[in-house]
Protein backbone atom coordinates (compact mmCIF):
# COMPACT_ATOMS: atom_id res chain seq x y z
CA UNK A 1 0.00 0.00 0.00
CA UNK A 2 1.25 3.53 -1.24
CA UNK A 3 0.62 7.27 0.05
CA UNK A 4 -1.85 8.64 -1.95
CA UNK A 5 -0.96 11.91 -3.93
CA UNK A 6 -3.93 13.89 -1.80
CA UNK A 7 -1.91 13.51 1.14
CA UNK A 8 1.50 14.79 -0.02
CA UNK A 9 1.32 18.86 0.36
CA UNK A 10 0.06 18.04 4.45
CA UNK A 11 2.94 15.21 4.49
CA UNK A 12 5.01 17.03 3.05
CA UNK A 13 5.16 19.78 5.62
CA UNK A 14 5.41 17.57 8.64
CA UNK A 15 8.76 16.09 7.20
CA UNK A 16 11.63 17.59 8.46
CA UNK A 17 13.61 17.75 5.08
CA UNK A 18 17.13 19.16 4.89
CA UNK A 19 16.67 22.79 3.67
CA UNK A 20 19.47 23.93 0.66
CA UNK A 21 21.43 26.80 0.69
CA UNK A 22 19.03 27.97 -2.64
CA UNK A 23 16.59 30.72 -1.95
CA UNK A 24 13.95 29.64 -3.59
CA UNK A 25 12.42 27.56 -0.93
CA UNK A 26 13.35 24.07 -2.52
CA UNK A 27 14.56 21.12 -0.55
CA UNK A 28 17.28 18.10 -1.05
CA UNK A 29 15.94 14.87 -1.57
CA UNK A 30 18.09 11.61 -2.03
CA UNK A 31 16.36 9.65 -4.93
CA UNK A 32 16.46 5.82 -4.16
CA UNK A 33 17.51 4.83 -7.53
CA UNK A 34 20.92 6.35 -7.29
CA UNK A 35 20.84 9.48 -9.06
CA UNK A 36 22.78 12.17 -8.06
CA UNK A 37 21.27 14.31 -5.29
CA UNK A 38 18.84 16.68 -6.70
CA UNK A 39 17.93 20.13 -5.28
CA UNK A 40 14.09 19.59 -5.68
CA UNK A 41 11.33 22.44 -5.87
CA UNK A 42 8.68 21.89 -3.21
CA UNK A 43 6.02 21.28 -5.29
CA UNK A 44 7.90 18.91 -7.96
CA UNK A 45 6.52 16.37 -9.69
CA UNK A 46 10.07 14.25 -8.81
CA UNK A 47 8.94 15.11 -5.34
CA UNK A 48 5.92 13.89 -4.97
CA UNK A 49 6.87 11.11 -6.61
CA UNK A 50 9.33 10.01 -4.37
CA UNK A 51 6.95 10.31 -1.66
CA UNK A 52 4.14 8.70 -3.38
CA UNK A 53 6.29 5.65 -3.78
CA UNK A 54 7.50 5.31 0.23
CA UNK A 55 5.50 2.31 1.34
CA UNK A 56 3.36 3.50 4.39
CA UNK A 57 4.74 0.60 6.67
CA UNK A 58 8.39 2.60 6.05
CA UNK A 59 6.71 5.97 6.82
CA UNK A 60 7.25 6.33 10.83
CA UNK A 61 10.98 5.09 10.32
CA UNK A 62 11.63 7.45 7.51
CA UNK A 63 9.91 10.32 9.21
CA UNK A 64 12.35 9.57 12.23
CA UNK A 65 14.69 9.59 9.86
CA UNK A 66 14.58 12.47 8.28
CA UNK A 67 14.14 14.03 11.78
CA UNK A 68 17.83 12.47 12.93
CA UNK A 69 19.30 13.87 10.11
CA UNK A 70 18.10 17.52 10.10
CA UNK A 71 18.86 18.14 13.87
CA UNK A 72 22.01 15.37 13.62
CA UNK A 73 23.74 15.83 10.01
CA UNK A 74 26.99 15.19 11.65
CA UNK A 75 26.22 11.80 13.04
CA UNK A 76 27.27 9.42 9.20
CA UNK A 77 27.11 5.96 9.04
CA UNK A 78 30.26 4.98 7.62
CA UNK A 79 30.22 1.23 6.80
CA UNK A 80 34.06 0.12 6.22
CA UNK A 81 33.96 -3.52 4.69
CA UNK A 82 35.54 -4.01 1.38
CA UNK A 83 32.90 -4.42 -1.46
CA UNK A 84 31.31 -7.58 -2.22
CA UNK A 85 30.48 -7.74 1.59
CA UNK A 86 26.37 -6.69 1.20
CA UNK A 87 27.21 -3.19 0.17
CA UNK A 88 24.61 -3.15 -2.15
CA UNK A 89 21.92 -4.45 0.38
CA UNK A 90 23.09 -2.22 2.88
CA UNK A 91 22.36 0.90 0.45
CA UNK A 92 18.97 -0.59 -0.12
CA UNK A 93 17.83 -1.01 3.77
CA UNK A 94 19.17 2.98 4.12
CA UNK A 95 17.23 4.66 1.14
CA UNK A 96 14.34 2.46 1.88
CA UNK A 97 14.17 4.02 5.69
CA UNK A 98 14.95 7.55 4.44
CA UNK A 99 18.74 7.68 5.40
CA UNK A 100 20.46 9.53 2.56
CA UNK A 101 22.96 7.23 1.40
CA UNK A 102 26.21 7.10 -0.72
CA UNK A 103 26.71 4.37 -2.39
CA UNK A 104 29.94 3.67 -5.09
CA UNK A 105 28.87 6.70 -7.18
CA UNK A 106 27.31 9.94 -6.41
CA UNK A 107 25.79 11.06 -9.91
CA UNK A 108 28.66 10.44 -12.23
CA UNK A 109 31.28 10.71 -9.94
CA UNK A 110 33.08 7.94 -7.99
CA UNK A 111 33.14 8.95 -4.35
CA UNK A 112 36.30 7.11 -3.54
CA UNK A 113 38.27 8.78 -6.07
CA UNK A 114 36.48 12.17 -4.78
CA UNK A 115 37.37 10.92 -1.18
CA UNK A 116 40.65 10.68 -1.93
CA UNK A 117 41.36 13.63 -3.51
CA UNK A 118 40.21 15.46 -0.57
CA UNK A 119 41.38 13.10 2.47
CA UNK A 120 43.88 15.09 3.84
CA UNK A 121 42.02 18.11 4.51
CA UNK A 122 39.01 17.75 7.30
CA UNK A 123 37.95 20.37 6.28
CA UNK A 124 37.31 19.69 3.18
CA UNK A 125 36.47 16.16 3.38
CA UNK A 126 33.46 17.20 5.64
CA UNK A 127 32.15 19.93 2.98
CA UNK A 128 32.39 16.38 0.05
CA UNK A 129 30.64 14.37 2.78
CA UNK A 130 27.72 16.54 3.99
CA UNK A 131 24.96 15.87 1.69
CA UNK A 132 24.75 12.02 2.56
CA UNK A 133 24.36 10.66 5.52
CA UNK A 134 25.63 6.49 4.95
CA UNK A 135 29.08 5.41 3.01
CA UNK A 136 29.43 1.94 1.54
CA UNK A 137 31.28 0.56 -1.38
CA UNK A 138 33.44 3.42 -1.01
CA UNK A 139 36.50 2.51 -3.87
CA UNK A 140 37.94 2.41 -7.42
CA UNK A 141 39.41 0.22 -9.28
CA UNK A 142 41.01 0.75 -13.02
CA UNK A 143 43.98 -0.72 -14.46
CA UNK A 144 46.04 1.98 -13.38
CA UNK A 145 44.58 2.77 -9.87
CA UNK A 146 43.12 1.16 -6.92
CA UNK A 147 41.45 2.59 -4.66
CA UNK A 148 40.54 1.09 -1.37
CA UNK A 149 38.50 4.32 0.59
CA UNK A 150 37.04 2.26 3.45
CA UNK A 151 40.94 2.25 4.99
CA UNK A 152 40.66 6.21 6.04
CA UNK A 153 38.40 5.30 8.94
CA UNK A 154 40.82 7.24 11.10
CA UNK A 155 40.30 10.16 9.02
CA UNK A 156 36.42 9.52 9.04
CA UNK A 157 36.48 9.44 12.55
CA UNK A 158 38.33 12.48 13.26
CA UNK A 159 36.13 14.22 10.89
CA UNK A 160 32.58 12.60 12.46
CA UNK A 161 33.27 11.95 16.10
CA UNK A 162 29.78 11.16 16.36
CA UNK A 163 29.69 8.92 13.69
CA UNK A 164 28.28 5.11 13.78
CA UNK A 165 31.03 2.81 12.58
CA UNK A 166 30.49 -0.30 10.75
CA UNK A 167 32.72 -3.20 9.50
CA UNK A 168 30.52 -5.42 7.29
CA UNK A 169 32.75 -8.40 6.83
CA UNK A 170 32.12 -12.15 5.88
CA UNK A 171 33.87 -15.58 5.32
CA UNK A 172 37.33 -14.59 3.47
CA UNK A 173 37.20 -17.49 1.41
CA UNK A 174 33.75 -16.64 -0.06
CA UNK A 175 34.41 -13.36 -0.19
CA UNK A 176 37.48 -13.97 -2.61
CA UNK A 177 35.47 -16.54 -4.70
CA UNK A 178 32.76 -13.23 -5.09
CA UNK A 179 35.37 -10.76 -5.95
CA UNK A 180 37.06 -12.73 -8.25
CA UNK A 181 33.68 -13.97 -10.18
CA UNK A 182 32.57 -10.19 -10.00
CA UNK A 183 31.33 -8.53 -13.67
CA UNK A 184 32.55 -11.92 -14.96
CA UNK A 185 36.36 -11.30 -13.65
CA UNK A 186 36.47 -7.64 -14.85
CA UNK A 187 37.51 -6.75 -11.05
CA UNK A 188 40.20 -9.44 -10.62
CA UNK A 189 41.46 -8.56 -14.38
CA UNK A 190 42.02 -5.01 -13.00
CA UNK A 191 43.80 -5.98 -10.19
CA UNK A 192 46.00 -8.26 -12.26
CA UNK A 193 46.68 -5.20 -14.49
CA UNK A 194 47.32 -3.31 -11.79
CA UNK A 195 50.01 -5.36 -10.26
CA UNK A 196 50.97 -6.68 -13.16
CA UNK A 197 50.67 -10.39 -11.39
CA UNK A 198 48.65 -13.60 -11.96
CA UNK A 199 44.64 -14.88 -10.14
CA UNK A 200 46.18 -16.54 -7.59
CA UNK A 201 48.68 -13.60 -6.70
CA UNK A 202 45.78 -10.97 -6.69
CA UNK A 203 43.91 -13.62 -4.34
CA UNK A 204 46.13 -13.68 -1.96
CA UNK A 205 47.04 -10.00 -1.63
CA UNK A 206 43.34 -9.70 -1.38
CA UNK A 207 43.58 -11.86 1.64
CA UNK A 208 46.51 -10.14 3.36
CA UNK A 209 44.31 -6.95 2.46
CA UNK A 210 41.33 -7.97 3.90
CA UNK A 211 43.17 -9.97 7.32
CA UNK A 212 45.06 -6.64 7.50
CA UNK A 213 42.63 -3.90 7.19
CA UNK A 214 39.85 -6.36 9.46
CA UNK A 215 42.83 -6.09 12.27
CA UNK A 216 43.55 -2.56 11.98
CA UNK A 217 39.98 -1.86 12.70
CA UNK A 218 39.13 -4.05 15.54
CA UNK A 219 42.39 -2.64 16.80
CA UNK A 220 41.12 1.03 16.46
CA UNK A 221 37.89 0.67 17.59
CA UNK A 222 38.45 -1.21 20.70
CA UNK A 223 35.23 -0.54 23.54
CA UNK A 224 34.00 1.86 21.29
CA UNK A 225 30.34 1.84 21.84
CA UNK A 226 29.76 2.94 18.30
CA UNK A 227 31.30 0.59 16.67
CA UNK A 228 29.99 -2.73 15.20
CA UNK A 229 31.99 -5.80 13.02
CA UNK A 230 28.70 -7.11 11.46
CA UNK A 231 29.26 -10.87 9.36
CA UNK A 232 27.10 -10.28 6.83
CA UNK A 233 26.90 -14.01 6.14
CA UNK A 234 25.81 -15.20 9.64
CA UNK A 235 24.30 -12.13 11.71
CA UNK A 236 20.81 -11.30 12.25
CA UNK A 237 19.88 -8.20 10.80
CA UNK A 238 18.76 -6.98 14.00
CA UNK A 239 22.12 -6.81 15.14
CA UNK A 240 22.89 -3.63 12.44
CA UNK A 241 19.26 -2.22 12.78
CA UNK A 242 19.71 -2.19 17.23
CA UNK A 243 23.05 -0.81 16.72
CA UNK A 244 22.08 1.84 14.79
CA UNK A 245 18.62 2.19 16.64
CA UNK A 246 19.84 4.89 19.24
CA UNK A 247 19.74 7.20 16.22
CA UNK A 248 17.93 5.81 13.25
CA UNK A 249 14.84 3.34 12.78
CA UNK A 250 15.47 0.55 10.29
CA UNK A 251 12.91 -2.40 9.87
CA UNK A 252 15.27 -5.25 9.97
CA UNK A 253 12.64 -6.94 7.60
CA UNK A 254 13.33 -4.74 5.20
CA UNK A 255 17.23 -6.31 4.82
CA UNK A 256 17.43 -7.77 1.59
CA UNK A 257 20.60 -9.43 0.02
CA UNK A 258 20.52 -8.40 -3.67
CA UNK A 259 23.28 -8.36 -6.30
CA UNK A 260 24.64 -11.19 -5.38
CA UNK A 261 27.62 -13.63 -7.06
CA UNK A 262 26.34 -17.26 -7.49
CA UNK A 263 29.29 -17.96 -5.44
CA UNK A 264 28.38 -18.66 -2.36
CA UNK A 265 30.27 -20.13 0.90
CA UNK A 266 29.33 -24.07 1.31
Amino acid sequence: MSIGTHGIADLRHSLLLRKSSDKSGSVELRRADREPYSILPRHSKAAKRDLTMMSINHLPAVLSNYTAQFFHPNTKIFFIGFNKCATTSIHQIMTEAGIRSDHWMRGQENIALRIESVISSKDELRRYMRPATAYSDICYFSNDRIIEANQYFRQYENAYPEAYFVLNDRNVEAWIRSRASHRKGQLLERFMAFHETSADAVKELWRETHDSHVQAVLTHFSGNPKFLHFHVDRDPPESLTSFLAPTFKIDPESWKKINQTKIRAR
